[in-house]
């Protein structure tokens, strides 16, 4: 089993946040991005639209992770503590 990446661990290249269309969302993860945000499900993920959804992180336009933030080439998630 892999160990998770810890803050510790990051080197802010958004390496494991880029480009990934993806994500998909367990239900613990959606609630605790809805509480810590304060969006709605559908502001952040997808549906596949099946009779059983499931749902996945939309992503900008660029392709990176919706909650990505840059700054001078320095990438930090906005919702790390979620």
């Amino acid at each position: 089993m892999e160990k998770p990446i810890t803050s510790e661990m990051c080197t802010k290249c958004a390496g494991c946040c880029r480009h990934f269309p993806f994500v998909e969302l367990s239900d613990n993860e959606i609630n605790a991005l809805r509480e810590f945000t304060g969006l709605g499900v559908n502001e952040f993920a997808n549906s596949n639209r099946e009779p059983v959804a499931s749902y996945f992180l939309k992503t900008q336009k660029s392709g990176d992770c919706f909650f990505l933030k840059e700054n001078q080439r320095q990438y930090s998630c906005s919702v790390y503590e979620a």
